[in-house]
């Protein structure tokens, strides 16, 4: 009995020693803690495709048409100014946004901005810095790869507009029936624009010539002398168009928001020689202009890579014999 117990004795007070480090031996390593799915980790996400702004580009508003028709009335068709307005962003989308997103659809009570204890967003530039759970990071992936399918801010269209003229007594909704007639009018258009914009964004194309005429004179009179301040104004002649095309989800077409403004000056009264007394002048010697204008807006659908018909008017419209002007647009998607 007395060699059984101090042989179990000796085993324990043995068993110490055997898991003590050597001299010259390794040290083991520690076993590795297993993740949980509160443990966080840190990501990366690259946003600067979503947070890119698209800039729209517009006509000036003081160029549309206004009632009175030009003249000297303020804001019409001859003295208003012809082209864009400054550049504005829209559809922009921040990343402040999208992080606001992430918040509150994805575990929105775990996020310390919400009073929670995991979650942590910072954004630096166009990415985004995340800590938190490893469920919670794929949602956020989920979410971003959902916005960039569903804007797709980045697909290229390309624009390509004509004005062209036919006899007053065509019916216009015909004329795409026959695709060669209308490819041999539209080599000989009225004018034709062509430009490239992102899917949803506005733009604008101009072309027009300018002349300048007298549009109003004050007669100054002083000690035995007298003189004129003429007042300028600019007519201009050419086209404006401003477009909006929208790609039509899962399908191959496109909805389109438009203007297109057409202005021919047919002449302009000479103006008194500079050389007549100034008393001429006051009598009402200033220069009368004469201009055609036309405007036509609307929203329509239409087919990618076809031509449709938006619309015409006749040119002159107290002229018998005069000939329409139909706009024809046609709207590609750049591979």
């Amino acid at each position: 009995m007395k060699s059984l117990i101090s042989t179990a004795l000796v085993l324990s007070l043995a068993a110490p020693f055997s898991l003590a480090q050597q001299p010259g031996q390794a040290p083991e390593k520690p076993a590795r803690a297993v993740e949980s799915d509160d443990a966080t980790t840190i990501r990366t996400y690259n946003i600067s495709d979503l947070v890119r702004a698209s800039t729209d580009y517009r006509l000036n508003p003081s160029g549309a048409q206004q009632p009175g028709f030009g003249g000297a009335v303020p804001g019409g068709f001859v003295d208003s100014p012809m082209g864009t307005a400054p550049p504005a962003n829209s559809h922009i989308v921040t990343a402040e946004r999208i992080v606001q997103l992430i918040q509150n659809l994805i575990e929105s009570n775990s996020w310390m901005n919400n009073g929670g204890v995991l979650g942590q967003i910072e954004i630096t530039g166009n990415m985004l810095v995340i800590r938190h759970t490893v469920p919670v990071h794929t949602h956020v992936q989920d979410l971003l790869n959902q916005l960039r399918q569903g804007a797709s801010p980045a697909r290229v269209l390309k624009i390509s507009a004509d004005w062209i003229e036919v006899p007053r007594d065509v019916d216009i909704s015909k004329l795409t029936d026959d695709a060669n007639a209308l490819d041999q009018l539209i080599k000989s258009s009225y004018a034709r624009a062509k430009t490239t914009c992102f899917n949803g964004q506005t733009v604008s194309v101009t072309s027009a010539r300018e002349q300048t005429y007298v549009s109003d004179i004050q007669v100054i009179v002083g000690t035995n002398a007298a003189g004129i301040d003429a007042t300028p104004g600019i007519a201009r002649s050419g086209v404006m168009l401003e477009i909006s095309p929208q790609l039509v989800p899962d399908s191959d077409e496109a909805v389109i928001d438009l203007t297109s403004i057409v202005r021919k000056t047919e002449g302009i009264e000479p103006a008194a020689p500079a050389t007549q007394p100034a008393l001429n002048f006051a009598a009402g010697r200033i220069d009368r202009v004469r201009q055609l204008n036309q405007q036509l807006q609307t929203t329509l659908r239409t087919k990618l890579g076809a031509r449709t018909v938006v619309g015409g008017m006749t040119i002159d419209p107290s002229g018998d014999n005069s000939k329409q002007l139909v706009l024809v647009i046609r709207i590609d998607a750049a591979e």
